[in-house]
């Protein structure tokens, strides 16, 4: 019988924070991820953060010009404390 706690813990997911989709295609381009992987989840839309647990949270560099930046900042930060 093999051994539960030699179990990987699933990989945490890497939400992107960009201005639009265009802005995410081409930050997943040049960092050589690709938008079809399943753990690069991109948003533009506070709703979306919520129940996500085990994350790391980048913002694109052009994310400051979000009108809602600040609200996605506070939840950003919420994830991160509870994936660390």
């Amino acid at each position: 019988m093999a051994d539960r706690s030699a179990v990987a813990s699933p990989r945490p997911l890497l939400v992107v924070l960009a201005l639009n989709y265009d802005e995410f295609r081409r930050w997943c381009r040049e960092s050589g991820l690709s938008t079809e992987d399943r753990d690069v989840v991109y948003t533009n839309a506070p709703d979306r953060l919520h129940g996500i647990s085990n994350a790391k949270v980048i913002r694109c560099p052009r994310w400051h010009q979000h009108h809602r930046a600040g609200d996605f900042d506070r939840q950003a930060r919420r994830i991160e404390q509870r994936s660390r």
